[in-house]
């Protein structure tokens, strides 16, 4: 079918102004399925009035192929037939005003030359500016067509001066409408069509086959006339099982595809059981003869190469052409690759497509180098300077074409055995079992076809074991290697193109596994300005870090250290803890002078190219805790080196910048890890301790027997074993800690050990877990294992059997349970849920035996539940019969208080109010109601006060028997300082201090007075008096004395500063309206608003 002829013939019929108007319903209308829905039902009437003319085309989907010229509109991306247009917003919009003949100064011209911030909203862009001033410019009526569009818009791509394509534009605003012309440029400048919807989208509205085709394709044009050749009974085919996919649709020589993709792998466990899943689906549950290929990933650009005869041609993995880099012919210009490689292949090789990764080989340490290195494998022509220290070299690790044949149906071993015959190797020596003697006996090494020009990925076979993968794993990792490739070897394993998910091949990095990397402590020095089209919001998105130099270490001699800009990062970040961050930091930014780096009070940030918007000292500043892929060089920070792919998977609020990551720390880790910074192994370890055999053998159910007993959603296959007489017990892969790592298999699948009878107490209790994703997913298979473990039955959704659903707390997806339990008002289903907390789960375990429910464990009940509660508990949880110990009480209390605070309008804490007490002795009595050693936890848990009250002259305080209204005041706040979980020392009574060790007598003195007369004080807290109290806060009590007291602080604040400095953790040293306000509160207020600051 001739696509291009047949589409010009119903497109020059369409208006451009009815395209516009779709666009425009898109764009305002919400949600992708509508978008799709509006889309689609045009697509039909296209396709309806294609066929209604009058020589209709005999090709099975003619009618949708006809679409090409408006997906060549719709999706300007995916054409590859029209080049990039190279202009955004300033070179257009020059190349209006001059088209229009608008003055450069008039106020039009600098609306579109110069976009102030402030006028970008958030919906609005550059083509939205235009529109404004093209409005009054234009005409009303439409004149262009879909096709003369395609017409003008190929003329602008292929004009080569400025004046031609001024001419271009000049012809296009005059035949265009204001609307027409606002996505004309939207167009242009984003290479979008801006309707709203992704490619994908469009080509699954297109035809239901059309995203596999493109992935073999990658041109619109091939695109529809493979389309058109299809017929509508063959689409369900197409849309089916990968094998069916993969033998109808065929990658051509020198048509670029999307290669096929690993999925990732975040343990040994996973992947195992991951391809006995994919194996047994392939094979109707028959998982014997499962084999796995274990090869290196290596760190390159993923490149396939298509050679006919004497010429090549490279494209990338997004189908980038980079054939001028690496050269066309292989019998001209020997300084390029392809001409280097040409005498590496057999003399039988005529033509093929070769897929591996493009790397770099180092000529004078004759290594290969990842491409995390400075030089740019991507354009190493002739030209680069570099060519005398680098070169780029080719991986190969598979073939898809061979002498006019296509391979992507064949298994990958024949495969692997037609690439090596391809370039002269033996084939039966490559195929090496991975079940050897020793690890150092493993060489995963590339094979030099020739050397630093081109190799052939060297590879293992071994049975589907978890300890396999953790050897050569291992080995890869130990030999700095970034990761480890493993694929199915068997039949069928064909190469699926662009398919990523169940495709048989599977990446795992160190990365990926949890507590294999170490951690970088960094502090945020700087920060970067969110950005959001040309608008500037003043919220710091991205964090610039730096690791500190080895000047100093302690927090006095701050202004002797100085720090190292190191990565930038936001990536790991949530939304709430990034309001978090710019919560607390906000008030310390300030603005960084770019044009004057290393001076005046940035100086002790020392700073590259990499330059942040505004910077915080380190005092006021976070440290972060960063995991990146590795360590590489970087001239854009000061430190010399960077993280390559950096995230953050902690905020260390228990560190300061003392504790932070130091220069020569870094400098060492580089060194030892070879800038991988993984620092610890996989090993096996059985799952349960004591087990003995940690053999194991794998098998996938029994399709014919699937158990139909549960919902839809809820389907889990019976489990049976190969040996059924042999007892199976789990090993899963460990990290050196003792955490378990994930895996992907359905929960009937892992096998367990065998369970003693009188240990299974979740005997016929079938439990169903909804844990959020704060618990990591390796926990939820380790309860899950469990709970089977000990004879219980594991589901994923509840049904009218289960026997309780366990979560950690209310999601959404256990909110919108709740309106079916038997706690909601309304109830819609007559099944009733009983939702427990995971804590009643834990318990369980560790007391091996299943615990009665508490109201304390429950979210929601079933109706006889509820009515053994109310017989059995009263409204607070207190059991009528069963004692209780003090920690259930004081939980009971609070919930009191929070229930009391409910029903009352307004309750945040007891009123400050006076008693009439005239001695101290009276006051002392209600004191002691409110010991110092509470152990629930409140705001103010932890924190240590050290009270001072200013004496004004030498009168003796003890002595003192009428307190004054203020001082029972300051009495009645250490109350309610001690209700909020405070430990209060004092007040300590000053009149002058003479040095600091008689102000620490004064507070040791008055610390063991304290602990000797308050008799509720705890063993632990009286083991503190041994050493050295370190106090959060020292509080100076105000005084109603205002002229004295500002004379006694004067007076008495060097020696107080001086003292607060000694301690190892310096405390705040603020005043007592902090209290009030903490007490006022009844929580945790921030301190910076109340410290005690001299002039």
């Amino acid at each position: 079918m001739d696509v291009i002829f047949e589409s010009s013939r119903i497109a020059k019929n369409v208006s451009f102004t009815t395209y516009c108007r779709l666009l425009e319903k898109l764009a305002s209308s919400d949600g992708v399925k509508t978008k799709e829905k509006i889309l689609s039902k045009f697509i039909i009437l296209w396709e309806t009035q294609y066929l209604a003319l009058d020589s209709i085309s005999q090709y099975p989907c003619g009618g949708r192929a006809s679409l090409y010229l408006l997906l060549r509109l719709l999706i300007p991306s995916h054409d590859r037939s029209r080049k990039a247009f190279g202009l955004r917003e300033q070179t257009l919009s020059r190349l209006i005003i001059k088209a229009i003949g608008l003055a450069p100064n008039s106020l039009a011209a600098r609306k579109l030359s110069h976009i102030h911030p402030n006028i970008i909203h958030r919906q609005t862009d550059f083509a939205d500016v235009a529109y404004t001033v093209l409005k009054a410019r234009s005409r009303e009526d439409s004149v262009l067509s879909v096709k003369d569009l395609n017409a003008h818009l190929d003329d602008l791509t292929t004009a080569e001066s400025y004046q031609m394509r001024l001419q271009v534009l000049r012809s296009l605003l005059q035949l265009t409408t204001a609307l027409e012309q606002k996505w004309i440029i939207r167009l242009i400048v984003k290479r979008d069509s801006g309707c709203g919807l992704s490619g994908k989208s469009i080509l699954k509205c297109f035809h239901p086959a059309a995203v596999s085709v493109f992935e073999v394709t990658q041109d619109l044009l091939p695109l529809c006339e493979r389309i058109a050749n299809i017929p509508s009974s063959n689409i369900s085919m197409l849309t089916g099982l990968a094998n069916d996919l993969s033998n109808s649709i065929n990658v051509t020589l020198f048509v670029p595809f999307r290669p096929m993709l690993c999925e990732r792998a975040n343990s040994g466990d996973m992947l195992v059981n991951a391809a006995l899943h994919l194996y047994g689906k392939q094979n109707q549950g028959d998982t014997k003869g499962l084999k796995l290929l274990f090869e290196t990933k290596f760190d390159g650009e993923r490149v396939q190469l298509h050679k006919s005869s004497n010429s090549y041609r490279y494209w990338s993995r997004n189908r980038l052409e980079w054939t001028a880099s690496y050269g066309e012919d292989g019998t001209r210009d020997f300084d390029r690759l392809s001409a280097q490689l040409h005498c590496g292949f057999a003399q039988h090789v005529t033509d093929c497509i070769l897929d591996g990764e493009m790397m770099i080989f180092s000529n004078w340490s004759k290594s290969i180098m990842s491409k995390s290195t400075k030089f740019d494998v991507k354009r190493s022509s002739y030209q680069n300077p570099e060519i005398d220290n680098y070169q780029p070299c080719f991986i190969v690790f598979d073939i898809l074409y061979l002498n006019s044949q296509l391979l992507t149906s064949k298994s990958l071993l024949e495969r692997k055995h037609l690439l090596s015959e391809a370039f002269n190797l033996n084939s039966t020596s490559l195929d090496t079992d991975l079940f050897m003697d020793s690890d150092e006996s493993l060489d995963f090494k590339p094979i030099p076809i020739i050397d630093g020009i081109i190799y052939v990925s060297k590879w293992y076979t071994a049975s589907a074991h978890q300890t396999e993968v953790a050897r050569a794993f291992n080995h890869l990792v130990n030999d700095h290697q970034e990761g480890l490739i493993v694929k199915i070897a068997d039949s069928p394993s064909p190469y699926l193109p662009g398919i990523r998910t169940d495709s048989g091949w599977w990446k795992i990095k160190p990365d990926y596994i949890q507590g294999l990397l170490e951690d970088l402590d960094c502090i945020i020095v700087g920060g970067y300005f969110h950005h959001r089209g040309n608008k500037i919001i003043t919220r710091v998105n991205h964090f610039l870090c730096a690791v500190r130099g080895d000047e100093s270490t302690s927090e006095d001699n701050f202004n002797l250290t100085r720090f190292y800009t190191f990565c930038k990062v936001k990536s790991g970040l949530t939304v709430k803890q990034l309001k978090e961050i710019n919560k607390l930091l906000g008030k310390h930014w300030k603005v960084y002078d770019k044009k004057h780096p290393n001076s005046s009070s940035t100086e002790w940030l020392c700073v590259n190219s990499e330059r942040p918007d505004v910077w915080i000292t380190p005092q006021s500043s976070l440290v972060l805790q960063l995991h990146g892929a590795e360590l590489i060089q970087s001239d854009s920070y000061s430190c010399g080196m960077t993280l390559r792919f950096p995230r953050v998977v902690a905020i260390r609020y228990d560190k300061n910048w003392c504790d932070s990551l130091s220069m020569s720390e870094l400098i060492k880790l580089n060194t030892e890890t070879e800038g991988k910074l993984a620092t610890k192994r996989l090993s096996i370890v059985p799952t349960f301790s004591g087990l003995a055999d940690v053999q194991h053998q794998h098998s996938f159910p029994d399709i014919s027997n699937m158990n139909n007993s549960c919902s839809n959603t809820n389907q889990s296959s019976g489990y049976h074993t190969l040996n059924e007489t042999t007892e199976q017990q789990t090993t899963e892969l460990f990290i050196n800690i003792d955490e378990p790592l994930a895996t992907s298999s359905p929960i009937k699948q892992r096998k367990i050990d065998i369970y003693h009878e009188h240990l299974n107490y979740f005997e016929n209790h079938e439990i169903c877990l909804w844990l959020s994703n704060d618990i990591e997913l390796n926990k939820k298979i380790e309860y899950e294992t469990i709970i089977r473990h000990y004879g219980g039955v594991v589901v994923q959704n509840p049904s009218e059997s289960t026997f309780c659903i366990v979560v950690d707390k209310l999601t959404l997806k256990t909110k919108n349970l709740l309106n079916y339990s038997s706690t909601s008002k309304k109830r819609s289903s007559s099944i009733e849920y009983n939702v427990v907390h995971l804590n009643w789960l834990l318990a369980c375990i560790n007391k091996k035996s299943l615990l009665a429910w508490k109201p304390k464990d429950m979210f929601a009940m079933n109706s006889s539940v509820a009515a053994k509660m109310a017989q059995e508990y009263d409204k607070f949880g207190d059991s009528y019969s069963e004692p209780i110990t003090s920690d259930e009480l004081k939980l009971i209390f609070n919930d009191i208080s929070c229930f009391e605070s409910v029903t009352e309008e307004k309750r945040d804490i007891p009123k400050l109010t006076v008693p009439k007490l005239g001695h101290y002795s009276k006051l002392k009595l209600l004191l002691d109601e409110f010991p110092n050693d509470m152990e629930v936890l409140h705001p103010l848990t932890g924190y240590i006060l050290v009270l001072i009250r200013p004496l004004f002259s030498l009168e003796n305080d003890e002595k003192k028997t009428v307190l004054t209204s203020l001082e029972i005041h300051q009495q009645l706040m250490i109350i309610d300082l001690r209700r909020l979980g405070s430990m209060c020392i004092g007040p300590i009574g000053i009149y002058k201090l003479e040095s600091v060790s008689n102000l620490q007598s004064l507070l040791n003195m008055t610390y063991h007075n304290f602990l000797s007369v308050d008799s509720h004080t705890n063993d632990c807290m009286r083991s503190l008096s041994n050493n050295c109290i370190n106090p959060t806060h020292v509080v100076v009590l105000s005084s109603s004395q205002e002229k004295e007291f500002n004379i006694w602080l004067n007076e008495n604040y060097s020696t107080l500063n001086s003292w607060i400095r000694q301690f190892p953790r310096i405390p705040h040293f603020i005043k007592d309206s902090w209290l009030t306000e903490c007490i006022m509160q009844g929580n945790w207020c921030s301190e910076l608003n109340h410290l005690i600051e001299m002039n």
